[in-house]
């Protein structure tokens, strides 16, 4: 009983004392409120999705918050080994919002592309990088 209650509270201390931590460990969970928070405007937002993914990265990767390409995010996974069909899943994702972005969707391919999103977000969750 107390080695659970040490381990809970050893947990808690890291996330406060642990900034690079913390953001890799709420990295999903701020990737997928993004994306459905912008599920509510008209049409969705493709560049709220590619900076969700974008996002996602940096807080994985601890780098500074901020919009990464989808060349860097690319770069970023093979550097660090993620499986090339995992890189080639998240390559396309960012290519669909790209063209998405300046050819417009309505409602219901924009949900797609959320759920497609979120898709490789939990993908990216198995992997390590």
């Amino acid at each position: 009983f107390f080695g659970i209650i040490w381990l809970v509270q050893g947990r808690r201390h890291r996330l406060r004392q642990d900034v690079a931590f913390a953001r890799r460990r709420s990295a999903r969970r701020s990737a997928v409120s993004r994306i459905r928070r912008s599920g509510g405007d008209p049409g969705g937002s493709p560049a709220a999705v590619l900076s969700a993914i974008g996002g996602y990265v940096a807080d994985r990767l601890n780098l500074p918050p901020g919009s990464l390409t989808r060349s860097e995010v690319v770069r970023l996974l093979a550097e660090r080994h993620v499986s090339p069909n995992v890189v080639a899943e998240v390559d396309r994702l960012l290519s669909d919002c790209e063209q998405a972005r300046y050819a417009g969707l309505g409602q219901r391919d924009f949900l797609e592309l959320a759920r497609f999103a979120q898709r490789c977000i939990y993908i990216l969750e198995r992997e390590r990088f």
